[in-house]
């Protein structure tokens, strides 16, 4: 019997439902090495409002025990803000630092990587039988035959396994509120694929998580 590791059962499940992972390569600023931050503004750019909402909701509920404020709440897209009243807004919510995720491309794609038959089969069959019965006293006797004959018919489908498949790549900065510097920066790169594609939220849960987690390694926001 063929073990359950030998299934690969998180690739199955992945190709099925739709997984995403995402890899971020970042470096922090030697200016900033004994930093830490208290108080975080996410901010997204790129992408629906919808998705960057969700985008930075996912990314302060990581950053805890951090406090963190989403960018839209900061800066609510009702109208075109100037530098002098971003930077008032935003040092008006306490945040000691600005996080910026920037999407800039997003593609996807879908690919055959198999094919799956599904058969049906169908039977059917009469039989007759005809004979004669002779008696002698108390002896009978029987002569027949039986005669019969069947079918079947059948039908099988192929079709093809497509998994789709999606890139986005993106940049990730980390803002000093009090000097405006950089104090960590990088790239982030997210993929998946699944037989129904992979949801935005997938997406939006992996690069938090990673972007955070690489975050947190830097030493700028606290530790869980």
């Amino acid at each position: 019997m063929r073990s359950l590791g030998a299934f690969h059962f998180p690739l199955f499940v992945c190709i099925a439902a739709g997984c995403a992972t995402t890899n971020v390569t970042a470096f922090k600023d030697t200016d900033f090495a004994a930093k830490q931050y208290h108080h975080v503004a996410a901010f997204v750019v790129g992408g629906t409002l919808e998705g960057r909402q969700d985008t930075e909701l996912k990314l302060c509920a990581e950053i805890a025990p951090t406090a963190c404020t989403p960018g839209l709440s900061v800066l609510p897209p009702t109208r075109q803000y100037t530098p002098e009243e971003s930077a008032k807004l935003i040092s008006g919510s306490d945040s000691d630092a600005v996080l910026i995720v920037s999407i800039g491309s997003d593609n996807s794609q879908s690919a055959i990587i198999g094919y799956q038959t599904f058969a049906t089969a169908q039977a059917s069959g009469t039989a007759t039988t005809t004979g004669t019965v002779n008696t002698y006293g108390n002896v009978g006797t029987y002569q027949g035959t039986t005669q019969g004959n069947a079918s079947a018919t059948g039908q099988s489908t192929t079709m093809p396994i497509i998994v789709h498949s999606r890139v986005a790549a993106g940049t990730v900065t980390l803002l000093d509120v009090a000097t405006g510097k950089t104090a960590w920066s990088g790239e982030a790169h997210t993929q998946g694929r699944g037989r129904f594609g992979t949801t935005d939220s997938a997406f939006e849960s992996s690069a938090a998580k990673e972007i955070i987690g690489q975050l947190r390694a830097s030493g700028l926001v606290a530790k869980r």
